[in-house]
């Protein structure tokens, strides 16, 4: 089933763009086949969850194009930019940060709260509103600085910093800070090889097609797998080619190799 790619809308185009960016073609083919033959296997258990037949053969014909543009044989001549390890790290350190202030959010909110006065009303309305739209970032390296940045903002409140004198308020500041400039510097990276512009932006429109795709069968993988007390049926969808093992990467101890892979939503449209 051949994909239509003038049927994206320009937000959609320059989303899915964006997102291909981050991975290298070699991996995003590697997932594609990957994610594939778990469908041959398992595709039907999907089907209640909203991963259908027509997102499987859209998901075939990318892994195709791919193929027919060498990127199994020679991925070295492709112009394309490939995930670093100062990305993943990037990534790791801004969620990180973001849980750390959440935790410390949280807590000045409920200090505030039992205070009863009138004049924390509005900060502690702010306070909520941050939390609330802060929750989760999945894999979104743009969506995830932002909302760094919302932190940031509500954390510098003079009196959510007063409050948080005690609460490690300055470290979260100070982290997330820290780690949105770090993310943004990551994202912008980028490993230059030869190609032209019009074949790179292709294989990176192609690449994050591929990239929902897996990640959106992933997402009904999971909740089919709860449903029908089956964990091996999410396991034979995990990312493990976009996303390897932290211990297959250089430095990475035991303790991160357990860490779970990125979670996996979609590009806003």
């Amino acid at each position: 089933m051949a994909f239509d790619f003038s049927t994206l809308s320009p937000q959609a185009r320059a989303d899915y763009i964006r997102i291909g960016r981050r991975f290298g073609s070699k991996d995003t083919l590697a997932q594609a086949i990957a994610t594939l033959q778990a469908l041959d296997a398992h595709g039907a258990a999907l089907l209640p969850f909203g991963f259908s037949e027509t997102d499987k053969k859209q998901l075939a014909y990318l892994r195709d194009q791919l193929e027919a543009a060498g990127v199994d044989r020679s991925v070295a001549e492709i112009a394309k930019a490939v995930t670093s390890e100062a990305y993943l790290n990037a990534m790791r350190n801004g969620k990180q940060a973001r849980l750390l202030a959440r935790s410390v959010l949280s807590n000045i909110e409920r200090e505030l709260y039992q205070r009863n006065a009138v004049a924390n009303e509005p900060v502690i309305t702010e306070i909520r509103s941050a939390l609330a739209k802060t929750e989760s970032a999945g894999a979104d390296d743009e969506i995830l600085a932002r909302q760094l940045d919302v932190l940031a903002e509500v954390l510098r409140i003079p009196l959510v910093m007063k409050a948080g004198a005690e609460r490690g308020g300055r470290q979260a500041l100070e982290e997330v800070t820290t780690a949105a400039a770090e993310l943004r510097s990551a994202a912008h990276s980028r490993v230059t090889k030869r190609g032209t512009p019009e074949e790179t932006e292709r294989l990176d429109l192609i690449d994050g097609l591929i990239v929902s795709l897996v990640r959106s069968a992933r997402k009904a993988a999971r909740v089919a797998a709860v449903r029908h007390g089956s964990p091996a049926l999410a396991k034979a969808f995990q990312l493990s080619k976009i996303y390897p093992p932290r211990s297959k990467r250089a430095g990475a101890t035991p303790n991160e190799a357990a860490d779970a892979p990125p979670s996996t939503p979609t590009p806003t449209c």
